[in-house]
């Protein structure tokens, strides 16, 4: 009867055991260094050559997968120049810089805008950091 008692306990209470010690994986959220657009920045639109500058170093303990841009018009008008890009990461470090055309935008299109920018790891957890820019027309 002993023999039976022990083996119902390695049966049944080991593997519960183990399942409550199994490891949780990655729960740590990547980081962002933000460098640019500034907040509050004014970029000028609508000339030749206008271009909005975008700079940030993403961080994660483990792999990074993936960063998205946010660019939403904050004012109520029906017109505005709204726009998201997903694009890939690899690796735990990462950097971009990039140079986004503007000079397509038109009066119309100026404004208070927030600009996101958004950071996944491959465990998929998410930082957000957010910034206000202010489109003028360019001279």
């Amino acid at each position: 009867m002993k023999r039976f008692v022990y083996q119902c306990l390695i049966l049944f209470v080991l593997p519960l055991f183990l399942y409550t010690c199994k490891d949780d994986g990655d729960t740590e959220s990547p980081v962002i260094n933000f460098k640019s657009p500034t907040n509050n920045q004014t970029i000028a639109i609508g000339s030749t050559g206008a271009m909005l500058t975008v700079s940030a170093e993403f961080k994660d303990n483990e792999a990074l997968k993936s960063y998205r841009i946010e660019i939403t018009r904050l004012s109520s008008k029906l017109n505005g120049w709204d726009t998201t890009f997903t694009n890939s990461l690899s690796g735990t470090t990462e950097s971009i810089n990039l140079a986004l055309d503007l000079s397509h935008l038109v009066v119309s299109d100026a404004g208070q805008y927030s600009f996101g920018l958004t950071c996944t790891d491959a465990a998929d957890n998410v930082t957000s950091v957010a910034r206000s820019i202010n489109m003028v027309v360019g001279k």
